[in-house]
């Protein structure tokens, strides 16, 4: 038997707007000088006309999926353990809880390709890899078929299933739903439908879907900074917890906005009261049952010298900057950080009203802690950088470096910034324990770098 996580569509569909548009679109770029209506086929090909790409999609059906032989399967290496196999070892292996959810993650932009397929509108990152477009890196990949999952995903579905994996992370486009990314404009029904057997797939194969609502991936037009961005969410949104809010069980709003918004500070505001419009609709007005919240990237900042004070208050204060400015408010109903609001950023208080409605607008706390860094205080001090805006740290004002204080560095390469140093995973929780107390935790009096309580 399915648990429901909200009532059926057919219960609720009044609550979205009742002069919507569900159409398709087609993109034909010669199409830019039809004037056919604000929201025509003309008014389509004219989103595209900055965005072309140097690629273009190998097919555009729906793969079917097919039997997985099991000498297809491979398996993902085993991670190296200091775990003896010996049964008597006094060594604790951290064995996970029984009911510890596990599973894969993806990203729409990052899989889906097809990017100008089926009226899906431009997103914001569809500008990378992107011919012609100001501003593109030149060396960045064109994600106009990435790795076709738009018309693959039934084959990997099938694939996660048989090698045991319960849940599917993924994100949907919002432009696929909402191409032009405007209150009131029309909705893509193709891209309805396509989210409809992706989860439907999902739920035939026993794999459970956890959905996140954008991916840095919001219309190309609409910038995190816009007084609209709140409202032109929660239109996008209602769309799709509307018609799967029955069969998702967890959802996130926004993937990572304190990793995007890089020191935009007039957009921390609209991002915070995007996600609390999302989750005070989705509980107070759809009556969902599951489980809301908002997933933000960190790179914990350790001090490079925990005894030095000034290392600890830089660690702190990069900490501050990059999880203060959204948490404070939502887990702990307070203000953005001291550290952040007396550099003088261009960042407005918010007003008790709005603290009281962003206060609490998250079921659990998800984050993706990728690595650390090692942080101290610039040469002069956080305060002289803190009080110049043309210093080249500001306003951030501290130094954070993979090296140790050893000169070794943290851990092992991946990629440009991210090392892999698993050992620094428990002062990441610990931090995040004893700092906003996620919905479950005690109050703590320990330092903010300790381990989490057992």
């Amino acid at each position: 038997m399915t648990t429901s996580f909200a009532p059926h569509f057919s219960e609720v569909s009044t609550l979205l707007p009742a002069n919507a548009t569900y159409t398709s679109y087609s993109l034909n770029r010669n199409a830019t000088a039809l004037q056919d209506g604000k929201y025509g086929q003309g008014a389509y090909a004219r989103l595209w006309a900055t965005v072309s790409f140097n690629q273009s999609v190998p097919f555009t059906t729906t793969v079917s999926p097919t039997p997985v032989a099991s000498s297809e399967l491979i398996y993902p290496p085993a991670l190296y353990t200091a775990c003896p196999n010996s049964a008597d070892t006094c060594i604790d292996c951290y064995k996970l809880p029984e009911d510890f959810v596990w599973g894969v993650a993806s990203s729409a932009f990052q899989i889906e390709g097809g990017l100008t397929e089926d009226g899906r509108g431009p997103g914001a990152f569809d500008t990378i890899g992107a011919v012609g477009y100001v501003g593109r890196a030149p060396n960045e990949a064109d994600s106009e078929v990435a790795n076709m999952a738009y018309y693959l995903y039934k084959q990997d579905i099938a694939r996660l299933a048989a090698i045991g994996v319960p849940y599917f992370g993924f994100s949907m486009s919002w432009t696929r739903i909402v191409p032009f990314g405007t209150v009131g404009s029309p909705i893509n029904q193709a891209g309805l439908d396509h989210y409809e057997d992706v989860i439907k797939t999902c739920l035939e194969y026993g794999v459970k879907p956890i959905v996140t609502l954008t991916h840095f991936d919001p219309p190309l037009g609409l910038q995190y900074n816009s007084t609209d961005f709140p409202d032109a969410f929660l239109y996008y949104a209602k769309q799709v917890m509307t018609r799967f809010g029955d069969r998702v069980s967890e959802w996130a709003t926004l993937n990572e906005p304190n990793g995007v918004f890089r020191n935009d500070f007039p957009a921390v505001p609209n991002i915070l009261m995007a996600h609390a419009k999302v989750y005070h609709w989705y509980k107070e007005e759809l009556g969902g049952t599951g489980a809301i919240t908002i997933k933000f990237a960190n790179n914990l900042g350790t001090p490079l010298d925990d005894t030095n004070p000034d290392d600890v208050r830089a660690a702190l204060r990069y900490q501050d900057f990059v999880l203060g400015t959204f948490a404070n408010s939502i887990f702990l109903g307070e203000q953005y950080p001291e550290e952040v609001t007396s550099t003088g950023v261009n960042l407005t208080l918010l007003t008790d009203e709005e603290l009281a409605y962003i206060n609490g607008t998250a079921d659990v706390w998800s984050f993706d802690p990728y690595t650390t860094g090692f942080v101290t205080s610039p040469e002069g001090g956080i305060d002289a950088c803190a009080s110049n805006k043309s210093h080249p740290l500001w306003p951030t004002c501290v130094v954070n470096s993979n090296v140790q204080s050893d000169g070794w560095l943290n851990g092992q390469g991946s990629f440009e910034y991210a090392y892999i140093a698993p050992q620094y995973v428990r002062q990441q929780l610990g931090y995040v324990w004893n700092v906003f107390k996620p919905k479950g935790t005690p109050a703590s009096p320990n330092h903010a770098f300790s381990e989490p309580h057992h």
